[in-house]
C-alpha cells in the first residue's frame, strides 16, 4: 500500500478505496515455480520402462520438461503392442522402444500394451531313409515362435545324399 491506500486481495483481484490523488498502480511479476509430478506406467512382465529428463532416470518431472521413456523388451515370446496416454500426446522416437513428450502440470500415466508373438507348428514330411529334428536355441521344439531362427537337423540313412530341403 501506498501512503495509506490499502489494497485488498480477493484470489486474482485486488480493490481499494480512491483517494482524492492520482494513483499509478503497478506489479511485478515473478517466475512460477512447478512442484514436480509423478511419472507412472503399468507394470507389465517381462518389460522395462525408464523415463528420463536429459540423462537422468527420473520417476517425477515439471511442467516444460521433455520427458523420454524407454522400453526394454526382455522377453522371448512376448512383443510390444502399443504405448498410450490420456495425459498427454505421445511422439515416436523410434516405435516400440523410445517415446518423448512435454510434461504438463499434472501426474502423468502411461498405458503400455504387449501381445504374444504367434507361435506355428512346424512339421516334416521326407521320404523313407531320412528323419527331421527342428530345434530353438539347441533346443527340440515341435513349434516356432514368429520372427525367430529355427534349425532343421535331417538325418539320412548312409545309403542317400542330400538333395535339397523346401517349405511350404
Amino acid at each position: 500500500s501506498e501512503e495509506g491506500l490499502e489494497v485488498i486481495s480477493k484470489g486474482s483481484k485486488y480493490s481499494f478505496v480512491m483517494g482524492e490523488e492520482d494513483i499509478t498502480i503497478s506489479a511485478t511479476l515473478t517466475d512460477k515455480v512447478y512442484e514436480n509430478k509423478t511419472l507412472s506406467v503399468n507394470a507389465v512382465n517381462g518389460f522395462n520402462v525408464t523415463f528420463k529428463v536429459g540423462e537422468k532416470a527420473v520417476t517425477e518431472a515439471k511442467k516444460g520438461d521433455t520427458v523420454n521413456v524407454f522400453i526394454e523388451n526382455t522377453t522371448e515370446d512376448r512383443r510390444f503392442k502399443s504405448l498410450t496416454s490420456s495425459d498427454v500426446t505421445l511422439n515416436t522416437v523410434k516405435e516400440g522402444e523410445e517415446y518423448s513428450f512435454l510434461m504438463i502440470d499434472n501426474n502423468v500415466t502411461l498405458a503400455l500394451e504387449d501381445e504374444a508373438i504367434p507361435t506355428h507348428n512346424l512339421a516334416f514330411t521326407g521320404t523313407n531313409g531320412m528323419s527331421a529334428k527342428f530345434f530353438y536355441k539347441g533346443e527340440e521344439v515341435t513349434s516356432g515362435i514368429e520372427g525367430k531362427e529355427i534349425t532343421v537337423k535331417v538325418t539320412l540313412e548312409d545309403k542317400y545324399a542330400f538333395d535339397s530341403l523346401t517349405s511350404t
